[in-house]
């Protein structure tokens, strides 16, 4: 190959095919290694990356060209973000199932609270087509905004479904009982709704960095606050207006008998001896002491600035803030830096020396696989724990 008009490149140096010499040591398992990160481009989906790059590692498995090599994947992204998004969802389904059961508790009456509990699926299917169409994806901050906004989607709907209920248990027809107990509370629900989101909305306006995470967690509770409301005052009166009995004319609500109302009833007065045995005396015993501190209002002050110094320095003084909780690592790393003047022969002795202890404690650490690289300069030791875990064992307390 010509470097110059009259010169090869074998004319000013040796060419020959061998591998580059290397600067740096890498070993998985107490065998040596070769280190490979993949990163991908800005805009390409991290899950769809890691799927294909597992699928290529399982093929080079499978070339029986490379049967006398082993190939590990020490970090996934991929299955991270995956497990994150399968726990927050089930952890989701989980607190819609309690809010339901927990209507119940306080409606006593299945069909409201199916009504109202079908808001929060419907306001959240709301907030993912608006997501969908502004470029937005399911990710990690998404879905924790989602999840963050489960219980106040159906608050409007329980004051609205409550307030017709009321009407029409007084008399009131079934239409005239919708529009006017919707109407009534229009405006309350509109401005509590809009302060929420009020709160919400400038997150996403920040400059600087944390722009780009906080607008991925604003923009989803506030679509769905908003979808919460439209469907408090539309899809909720349609829904009461359908469910509910006819009023006979002297205003008692006409029930057709049947095994359903029947059991319907035995559940309301179980519940509501439940509900008599615990809030009826919690309500009684508030109704005492805000009867008590209302003839003594300088000393309710007094008390509750005493509550608020109390609980803010004591958070601020015993509470860690920690990057995350050592109970959630799946593993612990360990960075060691060298002292000037050491060379990689020197660096390699300490290191081998550092892999042997940890191959002596594969079992009682419960470690699934280890990996160490490192330069002259210094480097890590990685070890990652067994999923599911065997031994309970923290990342810290496995690394001293």
């Amino acid at each position: 190959r010509k470097v110059g008009p009259s010169v090869r490149l074998g004319d000013v140096a040796t060419i020959r095919y061998e591998e580059e010499e290397k600067d740096y040591r890498a070993r998985a398992m107490s065998e040596p290694a070769f280190a490979l990160v993949v990163m991908k481009e800005g805009e390409a989906n991290a899950t769809e990356v890691c799927r294909k790059l597992i699928a290529q590692t399982e093929r080079m498995q499978a070339d029986p060209r490379l049967k006398d090599f082993q190939s590990v994947v020490l970090f996934n992204q991929g299955a991270v973000i995956e497990e994150s998004l399968a726990t927050m969802l089930q952890s989701g389904m989980i607190g819609g199932v309690i809010a339901g059961m927990v209507l119940f508790l306080f409606l006593r009456r299945f069909r409201m609270t199916m009504i109202v509990s079908l808001s929060i699926p419907l306001s959240l299917l709301i907030g993912l087509t608006v997501m969908f169409f502004s470029g937005e994806t399911l990710n990690f901050l998404t879905l924790l905004g989602l999840m963050l906004c489960v219980g106040l989607l159906v608050d409007n709907s329980v004051v609205v479904a409550e307030n017709i209920y009321r009407l029409h248990r007084g008399g009131a027809e079934r239409r005239d009982a919708c529009i006017h107990g919707a109407g009534e509370v229009a405006l309350a629900i509109t401005m509590s709704t809009l302060t929420t989101i009020v709160v919400f909305l400038p997150v996403s306006l920040v400059e600087g960095p944390g722009q780009f995470f906080l607008t991925r967690l604003a923009i989803p509770v506030c679509v769905s606050l908003a979808a919460s409301l439209v469907v408090a005052l539309v899809f909720i009166p349609l829904c009461v207006y359908l469910t509910l009995p006819a009023v006979a004319a002297n205003g008692s609500v006409q029930a057709a008998p049947g095994l359903f109302r029947r059991t319907h009833d035995r559940i309301n007065s179980i519940l509501r001896r439940v509900y008599e045995t615990v809030f009826g005396r919690l309500n009684r015993n508030y109704n005492r002491m805000l009867a008590f501190f209302l003839k003594r209002r300088l000393d309710l002050v007094i008390c509750l600035l005493i509550v608020f110094a109390v609980t803010s320095a004591l958070p601020m003084k015993e509470v860690q803030i920690v990057e995350s909780q050592e109970e959630e690592a799946g593993g612990f790393g360990i960075y060691v830096e060298m002292p000037p003047g050491t060379t990689l022969e020197e660096a390699e002795v300490w290191f081998l020396e550092a892999e042997k202890t940890v191959e002596g404690m594969v079992e009682e650490l419960g470690l699934e696989g280890y990996f160490l690289s490192h330069d002259e300069e210094g480097g890590e030791l990685q070890g990652w724990f067994n999923s599911p875990r065997t031994v309970d064992i923290s990342a810290r307390e496995a690394t001293e």
